[in-house]
């Protein structure tokens, strides 16, 4: 009695199914490797809820999980408290929490993750319960809006030199290591970042009307003609269209987190993810997304739900840029 659609995605290796009970549409995405075998739910069981249902797909080789509507929302079954009992208990994992304060941080959960915080002169670096100060800057910078992760690397221009910088920082965020970079360019700080593809980082300096490709792994920085990614493909346009225009990269995305009226949601599937007001969303990574509930880091995912992670009374105050996660 249920239709459902079944898709794999090849370019991001995910799997995406529609489940169609009537009039309520509900999606599912699920990162796997391509299985020869196809129709995977083998059967769905519905349990009741108040002010809606759940249902329960089983099948071959994919973990499933629950998809629930509730008050004409759908929502993640991690929100719906009365379904605990009424499933099974290997839905619900607990995460072993740390406990740790090291100066404003109270470190709960790093999810296995490395983390760079930024703290106005240095980034605290966060990894395997252990927290390392990397030392930047001689002056306080609030805003170091064009630090750019990509992949495990982070690239930070030298703000101590002004209103421009010909050098930059490297870190590795696996390993801490730091490495100075003379790009022999010299760059305006009135640039944006347009975005980042593949292992390249594009950057736009509006006052002199360039636009960079920077690639920190290799330590190479060249000049490149005006283009924007567009589902996943460049298109040409002029610097001045893209300066005028205010044009920035545009992704197609499996998993595409919004925040809409403070709440988090995943915009595919138009699931509510946290009943918390979510100031931003500061990194995502297939199904698990990071976001900001004032000055507490959580992170979201399929298997564990909304989970703890770090407490930094500043991200009260000042959040933009502030929080790198590899």
């Amino acid at each position: 009695k249920y239709k459902i659609t079944e898709e794999y995605n090849k370019r991001n290796k995910v799997y995406n199914f529609t489940i169609v009970n009537g009039s309520d549409s509900f999606k599912m995405t699920i990162k796997k490797r391509y299985v020869t075998k196809k129709r995977l739910i083998t059967k769905i069981k519905k349990i009741k809820i108040s002010n809606g249902y759940c249902l329960v797909p089983t099948g071959r080789k994919l973990d499933f999980y629950p998809v629930c509507i509730q008050d004409d929302t759908y929502k993640s079954y991690h929100l719906i408290k009365e379904l605990k009992g009424k499933i099974s208990n290997s839905y619900y994992k607990d995460v072993n929490t740390i406990d740790k304060l090291y100066d404003a941080l109270d470190i709960r959960y790093l999810n296995k993750k490395k983390y760079l915080i930024w703290n106005y002169r240095y980034f605290y670096y966060l990894h395997n319960k252990k927290v390392e100060k990397i030392q930047l800057f001689d002056s306080d910078y609030y805003q170091i809006d064009l630090a750019t992760q990509i992949n495990k690397y982070l690239f930070v221009p030298n703000y101590d030199e002004g209103f421009s910088f010909d050098k930059a920082y490297v870190i590795n965020m696996d390993n801490g290591n730091l490495e100075d970079w003379d790009l022999n360019v010299d760059i305006s700080l009135e640039s944006r970042i347009l975005g980042v593809y593949n292992k390249s980082i594009y950057l736009l300096d509006e006052k002199n009307e360039l636009l960079y490709e920077i690639v920190p792994h290799k330590m190479k920085i060249r000049k490149v003609e005006g283009k924007i990614l567009e589902n996943n493909k460049f298109k040409k346009y002029s610097i001045k269209e893209i300066i005028n225009n205010n044009l920035t990269f545009n992704y197609n995305d499996d998993y595409n987190y919004i925040i809409k009226n403070n709440l988090l949601y995943l915009e595919n599937s138009n699931t509510l993810l946290s009943n918390d007001h979510v100031s931003k969303i500061v990194y995502k990574e297939d199904e698990t997304v990071y976001y900001l509930v004032g000055d507490n880091l959580y992170m979201f995912n399929p298997t564990y739900g909304n989970v703890l992670l770090i407490n930094n009374f500043e991200w009260s105050f000042n959040n933009d840029n502030m929080i790198f996660i590899y």
